[in-house]
This record gives C-alpha cells, sequence and structure tokens, in this order.
C-alpha cells in the first residue's frame, strides 16, 4: 500500500517559515511528499544563497508517521481488537500538532482552502504575494535567459505559458477562501468543542476577494 495524498499537510506551515534556512532545511516545503508542495515559490531571491530549501523532503514527517502506523508491529500475538488502542495512543500522541494533520483531496469542487493541491503555508493570499513577487521579476527576463540566436520562440513561448499556468494557480488557490470551510475528521471521544465544518472567518472571505478583484484589474501590467 501507498500513501493517501494528504492535502492538507502543507497548511500547517507558517508562510514566512518557507523562507527561513533552519526550518526548510529540515523540513521542506510540506509535512508530507503526498501533497505534491513541488516548489518552494515563496523563497525570494538570494533566500537559496542564504539556505532556504526550495523543493519537498524526500519523506516528510507526516509520512513517517503514516508509515509508522500503517506498518507498526507490536510485541506478542495480538488480536486486531487489542492493537486499536494501542494504534489510536499512536494518532492522538500527535493529535496537538498541525504537522500531522490529514487532508483529504478535494475533486472537481475545492471548498476548503487548507486542502489543496500544489500550493504553500496556511495563508495563500500571502504566499501568493510572494509569488507574484517572484514572477514579476522573471517576466521581463524571460527573453534574455532563453535567448538562443537563429532559434525560434517556441522556447520562450512554452516557458512563459507555464508561468502565466503558475499564476493561475496561485489565483486559485485563493478563491476557496470565498464561502469556505476547514474540515475536520471527527472520532468518538475526542474534544467537545471538536466541529466537523469550521467556516472561513468572514475577514478573511472579504480579503480574499479584495485580492482576487485586484489581480483581475492589474494582472495585465506587468
Amino acid at each position: 500500500w501507498g500513501l493517501m495524498h494528504n492535502r492538507g499537510a502543507s497548511h500547517s506551515f507558517p508562510v514566512d517559515s518557507l523562507r527561513s534556512p533552519s526550518f526548510t532545511q529540515k523540513y521542506g516545503t510540506t509535512p508530507s511528499i503526498m501533497d505534491y508542495a513541488r516548489n518552494n515559490y515563496v523563497a525570494q531571491p538570494g533566500d537559496l544563497e542564504k539556505g532556504v530549501r526550495l523543493v519537498p523532503p524526500l519523506i516528510g514527517v507526516y509520512d513517517i508517521h503514516a508509515i509508522n502506523w500503517g506498518y507498526r508491529l507490536f510485541p506478542g500475538d495480538l488480536t486486531p481488537e487489542q492493537e486499536k488502542p494501542l494504534l489510536n495512543e499512536i494518532i492522538t500522541s500527535k493529535g496537538d500538532d498541525p504537522m500531522f494533520k490529514f487532508g483529504a483531496q478535494q475533486i472537481f469542487n475545492t471548498v476548503s482552502p487548507a486542502d489543496q493541491t500544489e500550493d504553500l503555508g496556511n495563508d495563500h493570499i500571502k504566499a501568493g504575494n510572494y509569488a507574484i513577487a517572484n514572477m514579476k521579476k522573471m517576466v521581463p527576463q524571460l527573453e534574455k535567459w532563453f535567448y538562443d540566436e537563429g532559434n525560434d520562440y517556441m522556447e520562450i513561448k512554452v516557458k512563459f505559458f507555464n508561468l502565466a499556468n503558475q499564476y493561475r494557480r496561485i489565483v486559485n488557490h485563493v478563491i476557496p477562501y470565498v464561502g469556505g470551510v476547514y474540515f475536520n475528521d471527527l472520532v468518538q471521544g475526542g474534544a467537545a468543542d471538536d466541529r466537523a465544518r469550521v467556516f472561513v472567518p468572514k475577514a478573511k472571505q472579504k480579503e480574499a476577494m479584495v485580492w482576487l478583484v485586484d489581480q483581475a484589474l492589474t494582472f495585465r501590467q506587468w
């Protein structure tokens, strides 16, 4: 068996931690390789030279946790029912650490900002601003970086298309804040105030709407 897609893993990281050399060298871009946090688009010019890691871990702390639970062998000839409380203890021991929370993959209808693919950090507006700052530096340089005298412009065209596609992805990461919800898996005996769904706060929804409108009105400028 492999690991499920944990689309909520990277949401446990504060955005600015992705610019920290010590943090990223230890954790990469996400607690789970199955989150598809492919590259550190939050990092800014100069961060790499300071030691900031730009790629995910080969295997994250959540992945180790999940494998430990899934393949754990206990001493003695225990029945599944006898193993169950021991397995539950592995889960509850990390219950207060967001790095060990699972976020199910959303298909066709993304309503939770926390559980998305190829996203970074716990604030997609802040992470998006970092990403767009990088893009604004890249766009004017594409023709210079990929100049090949006598060649056609197909390579540059492909690079520009990929950059525009990444911009679309960054914008799409913010859209679920508007009318969005955060999901929690409930278990019997859990915290009394646990709720299966928590709506994105009104102020955050408004911030996201203003940001999205601003992108729509200004992206052609750069």
